[in-house]
């Protein structure tokens, strides 16, 4: 059995704390700031767009196990990675988007949603680390 690729681990393994660390702070901005409905609701609704996104990632991936008998390792690998960059990529995008929206913007609400929404798609990059391990299932 082949040892996880590093990317994978520390996807898996910081990820989520990243993510709880992220909607934490800004459910807790939210109430400072911005109080209760929207404070609170937008954080949390992010939080639960990367929470689904996990197991939904994770479905999706485990759907190829059913073709394993016809699917090669090396295309499993390049889907796992391909769903992962995609994650890593997405989340790269909107957080510098929202970055740019702070010097652009002068509306305090508006930045508030893009910065805490912005690390949802980091979901489907643990997702798809998590399900690096289901390799082992298909020939090589």
């Amino acid at each position: 059995m082949e040892e996880k690729p590093n990317r994978y681990k520390l996807t898996e393994y910081w990820g989520i704390r990243v993510l709880v660390t992220w909607y934490s702070a800004f459910v807790l901005i939210g109430l400072l700031f911005f109080e209760l409905p929207d404070g609170v609701i937008i954080p949390l609704l992010g939080g639960i767009m990367a929470a689904v996104a996990i197991p939904m990632t994770r479905h999706v991936l485990k759907f190829q196990k059913r073709n394993s008998g016809h699917m090669k390792r090396s295309l499993y690998d390049s889907a796992v990675f391909f769903f992962w960059s995609f994650g890593i990529f997405g989340t790269a995008f909107f957080l510098i988007g929202a970055l740019i929206s702070i010097f652009k913007s002068n509306e305090i609400f508006g930045i508030f949603f893009f910065l805490s929404s912005s690390l949802f798609p980091l979901g489907i990059a643990i997702g798809a680390s998590k399900q690096w391990d289901m390799r082992d299932v298909f020939k090589t």
